[in-house]
């Protein structure tokens, strides 16, 4: 018999495999998906924010690698993301930094008759650039 705690986060584990569906079968006409907001979901900062974010992976930088992680989520009422999941990865090694930037960015809701609405998905890509990186890391060390 499973625990109130253990029925919560298996509800919770449908109710975003239902979301990731949803987003997945987006309903399309005319070749144009169809969007019901007026303003959809984005970080705050922009890509800016995301390459401040990263730290590279030591495994990785040694290597040489490079890449990109492909995620879909959705926020919550809080501006948090949930229901994050990886749709695609170009190398396993960037996927745990790839959620822990997601997980401390700032994100503005999707609007609609200037409200906030959250059952919309948002997608994005971390770029891992090596070069972008170090570039980044010596306007850091100069400040």
């Amino acid at each position: 018999m499973q625990t109130l705690s253990a029925q919560n986060a298996e509800s919770q584990k449908d109710n975003c495999e239902h979301r990731i569906k949803q987003f997945e079968r987006a309903t399309v006409m005319d070749g144009d998906l169809i969007q019901w907001w007026e303003k959809a979901p984005a970080i705050k900062g922009g890509a800016k924010a995301i390459a401040k974010a990263i730290q590279y992976p030591d495994s990785a930088l040694k290597a040489g690698l490079e890449g990109k992680v492909l995620v879909v989520m959705f926020l919550s009422k809080d501006n948090r993301p949930e229901c994050v999941k990886i749709l695609r990865s170009e190398n396993e090694v960037f996927i745990a930094e790839a959620l822990r930037v997601i997980a401390g960015l700032e994100y503005e809701p999707a609007t609609k008759l200037g409200r906030p609405i959250y059952d919309v998905a948002l997608s994005l890509i971390i770029e891992f650039d090596k070069e972008a990186y170090q570039k980044n890391q010596k306007k850091k060390k100069k400040k």
